[in-house]
């Protein structure tokens, strides 16, 4: 695929390709950069190759399809893919929604193959940025305030994502937390109302059930990804850190919620932050926020003491941290400035005495 790719330079009549950053739902995303004046100018694009392998080809032979009627097979899918493109681009300009660019359709002489080039604004990657930032509960706060912010015009504008995880949130130069990846977001109005789709660890119940489902469904999974990263990294029901974690307690615990147990609070965490994430992540569609308004107005509400905002996810050595031991944290930091606050006193009041003295 890169080779073809390639073969396309300069995309959009100016940009060369860099090396692949990321994947996507369905294609791989690529840094691109040109020349200007002197400055080297840095974009995202987005490759989406429609069929994705020979096989495709072959199964809908087997199945007894003529070419004009996988033609038109895979046209409809070029058609499918492009409705990112136009649900990107109704969002253009939002400060927490990837920045649409430009985007070509190509098709390769001769061939039944189609290549989707979407050019996006650079961003980095969530887990980069936190590690380099060495983020903490404030920090986790307000991507939760971005991201629901960004859920807000989704869902006004009847668009809901269907995949938020932590892969589909990254970060602007400026600092904006950005929603990224709408290949399988659809229009409230579609027909997809028991559609499964997104990733099971954030998937809400009524999704994996096949019941019918809205907009809550997406505030469920920012529940979720609020709720690992304030967990070490650990969706509900896992083992405790520093528990090793199997491949049975990923099901065990992606089961228990699809199942209803009710979530458990995090240790460590704020009642204040645990009030509003518990609500996000009720089993009953009902008994969840009713819109992401209603939840923006929460979490502007949440009041947090110096000392909690500036409790650490990752330890010294770039592992994550649960709350619980940042409660220590905060502890041990407590009684080192009370220790350098009575050393300060002290040593202030014994250069009194010395100039009472003489």
């Amino acid at each position: 695929m890169k080779d073809f790719v390639e073969s396309l330079q300069p995309f959009f009549g100016k940009w060369y390709l860099g090396p692949r950053i990321g994947q996507g739902t369905y294609g791989s995303i690529y840094s691109i950069h040109h020349d200007e004046s002197g400055i080297r100018l840095h974009a995202a694009m987005k490759v989406i190759k429609v069929p994705k392998s020979e096989s495709a080809i072959d199964e809908l032979r087997v199945q007894g399809f003529t070419d004009e009627e996988m033609e038109e097979y895979f046209e409809k899918q070029v058609q499918f893919v492009t409705g990112e493109i136009n649900i990107m681009n109704r969002f253009r300009g939002h400060d927490n929604i990837v920045c649409y660019e430009d985007h070509a359709v190509v098709r390769v002489p001769g061939k039944m193959e189609w290549y989707i080039l979407i050019r996006m604004e650079r961003l980095e990657r969530l887990e980069d940025y936190f590690k380099r930032v060495n983020a903490n509960c404030l920090q986790v706060v307000q991507l939760w305030y971005d991201i629901a912010s960004a859920l807000v015009d989704c869902h006004g504008s009847g668009v809901i994502h269907r995949d938020i995880k932590p892969e589909n949130v990254l970060v602007s130069k400026d600092g904006f937390y950005k929603l990224v990846d709408f290949g399988i977001s659809r229009y409230l109005s579609d027909d997809f109302a028991t559609t499964m789709a997104g990733t099971y660890p954030y998937m809400a119940p009524e999704v994996y059930q096949h019941k019918a489902y809205d907009h809550r469904a997406d505030i469920y999974s920012l529940g979720i990804m609020i709720y690992q990263m304030l967990n070490a990294g650990r969706i509900p029901f896992l083992p405790p850190y520093p528990k090793a974690i199997t491949a049975t307690d990923k099901d065990e615990a992606v089961y228990s919620r699809f199942g209803g147990k009710q979530i458990p609070p995090i240790p460590g965490v704020p009642q204040r932050i645990m009030r509003v994430l518990l609500k996000c992540v009720a089993f009953n569609q009902e008994d969840r926020y009713p819109n992401a308004e209603a939840l923006v107005r929460d979490i502007q509400a949440i009041s947090l003491t110096p000392q909690e905002e500036q409790m650490p996810l990752y330890d010294e050595k770039g592992y994550p941290m649960p709350m619980k031991a940042n409660r220590r944290w905060i502890g041990k930091t407590s009684v080192l400035i009370a220790l350098a606050a009575l050393a300060a006193l002290y040593g202030t009041a014994m250069l009194i005495f010395y100039l009472i003295k003489h």
